[in-house]
């Protein structure tokens, strides 16, 4: 009997990791003024959702204000979160994506008597990938993983260092799509299509008699934005391009 009880909650426990692994909600399409954010989605494999909860759209950016992603320990406990998001940005008409911005805030409180192994910390890696461009012959989709910079101190605090109570975190990254294509032998081409993928984590453990925690901020909290030619910018190119034909 005892055998057989076992083996339950050992089922039971697997259909709830499983259930965890395969948990995702998509947000469906956003357009912004010139791309659009298509199939914007969120997952967990720690976590209940929704940890971003839906977007919204201000300009060319696609602005998250997370609802759920936080961890307090007390105790000598330790927690991690991981969270992604995941979407395919579009661009519309005549534009291409040149670069796209992530920017994320949080804060963090590391309270109570202990050591420096009393910590919080936050990463977020970002996967993107051009799947589309602009111009004739051969493309292979062009892959590149950035790690996201926070500050203070790289995103990883600790009670010696870093005391205090919802002290503000910021990180930052510019992926240089026009680089990345140039980088790969794709000079002068431009990205019409972009696959992005962001993992994002948090991490907190307390010792005996202090707290730790560290929370994605509410207002603003994560947000994407394409950045796409000027105007004048795409005419001067397209005047190169009829002038060069006209040339041969």
């Amino acid at each position: 009997m005892l055998r057989k009880q076992r083996m339950l909650a050992f089922v039971v426990v697997s259909a709830v990791c499983v259930s965890l692994a395969n948990a995702q909600i998509n947000y469906g399409n956003f357009n912004a003024d010139t791309v659009e954010y298509q199939q914007v989605t969120e997952s967990s494999v720690t976590d209940p959702l929704p940890l971003f909860g839906a977007p919204s759209v201000f300009g060319d950016s696609l602005l998250f204000s997370p609802v759920n992603f936080g961890i307090t320990t007390g105790g000598g406990s330790f927690d991690y979160m991981d969270g992604q998001l995941t979407t395919t940005i579009v661009a519309l008409g005549l534009n291409r994506i040149e670069k796209i911005e992530f920017s994320e805030r949080g804060d963090w409180t590391l309270l109570g008597t202990g050591t420096g192994n009393t910590t919080a910390s936050v990463a977020n890696t970002m996967f993107v990938r051009i799947t589309q461009v602009d111009g004739a012959g051969p493309f292979t989709p062009v892959d590149a993983t950035v790690q996201m910079t926070f500050t203070p101190d790289g995103g990883s605090y600790n009670l010696i260092d870093h005391r205090g109570q919802n002290l503000p975190f910021e990180g930052t990254t510019l992926v240089d799509v026009d680089a990345m294509l140039a980088a790969a032998g794709y000079p002068g081409r431009q990205a019409l299509k972009v696959d992005v993928t962001l993992d994002n984590s948090l991490a907190a453990f307390s010792e005996t008699s202090s707290i730790a925690y560290i929370k994605k901020k509410q207002a603003e909290g994560l947000s994407i934005t394409a950045i796409v030619p000027e105007p004048a910018t795409l005419g001067l190119l397209a005047f190169g391009g009829l002038w060069l034909c006209r040339r041969r």
